[in-house]
């Protein structure tokens, strides 16, 4: 007899030990605790659910064999439905304590343009050096705060996450109710004889179809995690981008208004000319743009800067032994050469 044969004996002996040739079909979970048991210590497995490695499907040992079966299939269905139970807790508390934050910034958002006016007066009453008045820009702390609590949700994925487990946690208890109801309903029909290779079969299968049941409802919700996980990060990026992009374009258009702000600050250049210049009496002029001091030029020309804006230019002078005088307003924009053209007299 092979090793795997032997245990298989060894298996089934302590199944009829624990009551198993006397039960009834569905003869108690203490028994199939001991079958179990008995299968995970032949096989040396460290699953909670044991291995079918050591069954024996001898016509004698079938009934106790499927029993096996049968527990592992449940262990690994309700394996699946303790840990969603264990991981849905903390995200519940988490995605509760979030909205909790959230709304009580938005709450006290709306608040403060209500409550402003009555805490401004009674601060205005105390006469705190420290505290005068409630300002509104709390309004935006209160938001800025709200709005940062939905996007740690997001990101830690506690409210979608709890939700998530919920829904699978009541899907796999219901496909295991159907499950177990349905066995039992399959059990029935053998009226308390040995099954036959058929039904075998078919109990087979049928324990086969649920495991792929349960394991297709944890990829489905794996699957929408990694899609949620993906669709934060794919938002995240967009988000950054969009930052960077606004960004640059801000600080282009900052650096454009600041070209544009240099430019106006430039200063105009003014040529000016006293046409009847050899008529002058010593040959010398009087310069004064608008308050200023006035300056005295020798020249026929003279070249002065002048900041962007209207200037009135004034040039006096004697001709013939009689004072002459000229003004008039320039308009100098930044940057610019402005002629101006004078005749005294």
């Amino acid at each position: 007899m092979s090793t795997a044969t032997q245990s298989s004996g060894t298996l089934v002996a302590a199944g009829i030990a624990g009551g198993g040739g006397a039960s009834p079909p569905g003869g108690g979970t203490d028994r199939r605790r001991a079958l179990l048991g008995s299968a995970q210590r032949n096989s040396g497995s460290g699953s909670p659910c044991g291995s079918l490695e050591v069954l024996s499907w001898h016509p004698a040992h079938c009934e106790q064999s499927l029993e096996v079966v049968y527990y592992h299939v449940r262990c690994i269905a309700q394996e699946a439905i303790d840990w969603y139970r264990r991981k849905r807790k903390p995200k519940r508390w988490l995605a509760f304590a979030i909205r909790v934050v959230a709304l009580a910034a938005a709450g006290t958002a709306a608040l403060i343009p209500l409550i402003s006016p009555m805490v401004n007066e009674w601060l205005s009453r105390r006469e705190s050096s420290l505290v005068t008045h409630l300002d509104p820009l709390w309004i935006s702390v209160a938001l800025a705060i709200a709005a940062g609590a939905f996007a740690v949700d997001r990101a830690w994925g506690a409210s979608s996450g709890w939700m998530r487990f919920v829904l699978v946690e009541l899907k796999l208890q219901d496909a295991l109710e159907v499950f177990e109801l349905e066995w039992e309903r399959r059990r029935a029909a053998w009226q308390g004889n040995t099954p036959t290779v058929d039904q075998v079969d078919a109990m087979l299968q049928f324990a086969s179809a649920f495991v792929l049941q349960v394991n297709s409802f944890v990829q489905e919700e794996t699957n929408a995690w990694v899609e949620e996980f993906r669709s934060w990060l794919r938002q995240l990026q967009e988000s950054l981008a969009s930052k960077q992009t606004e960004m640059r374009e801000r600080l282009a258009q900052a650096a454009e208004k600041a070209e544009r702000a240099r430019e106006s600050r430039q200063p105009a250049a003014v040529n000016i000319t006293v046409s009847n210049y050899d008529k002058l009496d010593g040959g010398e002029w009087t310069l004064v743009v608008d308050d200023s001091e006035p300056r005295t030029f020798r020249t026929k020309k003279a070249g002065i800067m002048l900041p962007p804006g209207i200037h009135l230019i004034r040039v006096s002078g004697v001709v013939g032994q009689v004072a002459m005088q000229h003004e008039e307003n320039y308009k100098c924009p930044a940057g610019e050469i402005v002629e101006a053209e004078i005749t005294l007299g």
